[in-house]
């Protein structure tokens, strides 16, 4: 894990950059994101952001179209779609037909724990087939949900073929103890 630090305009953009263009030409995957004043106080918003353009979600699909590109992504991996898609379809604002996937009867608290891993999970199984670069800039702005996100991957980093990316402004204290 890297967390790069510096003033507003000093130059962290672009050393990302630098990072991505030096990486371009390898086999790997990049998760790009970024969190954003306006969102500093939505769950996951830079989770959210990147998944809808992973998705490929236009304003014209519909909801079922949306849910069906979750669904098909989603299939990848080793997790159960009775699982995994009523975990992260309310993390897309996506409504679940009653009659496709059962009610996960968890308590808030251990539906976001399960939403936070199963994302987690999904990082960690394409680590496992390419280096995984992921990128987080403007973390403080970060969300607290995202936040606890961050700290379930880190722990999980070490043993993983990945490189955690964060750019962060200094003055900011209580976030960068990531």
């Amino acid at each position: 894990m890297v967390l790069l630090t510096g003033d507003a305009g000093i130059g962290k953009s672009r050393l990302v950059q630098v990072l991505k263009d030096h990486v371009a030409n390898e086999p790997n995957v990049r998760w790009e994101c970024r969190s954003a004043e306006y969102y500093q106080n939505t769950a996951l918003f830079p989770l959210t952001d990147l998944f809808q353009r992973l998705l490929r979600f236009h304003a014209e699909d519909t909801p079922d179209e949306k849910l069906g590109k979750l669904e098909q992504a989603l299939s990848q991996y080793r997790l159960s779609l009775e699982e995994s898609v009523p975990l992260l379809a309310p993390v897309l604002s996506l409504p679940l037909p009653e009659n496709r996937y059962p009610l996960l009867n968890l308590s808030p608290q251990r539906q976001r724990q399960k939403t936070l891993a199963t994302i987690v999970a999904i990082l960690l199984e394409l680590a496992e087939q390419h280096p995984v670069l992921f990128i987080l800039e403007d973390l403080h702005w970060t969300d607290p949900t995202t936040l606890e996100w961050l700290h379930l991957l880190i722990d999980q980093t070490p043993t993983a073929s990945m490189l955690v990316l964060l750019t962060c402004r200094p003055q900011v204290q209580g976030v960068v103890a990531v």
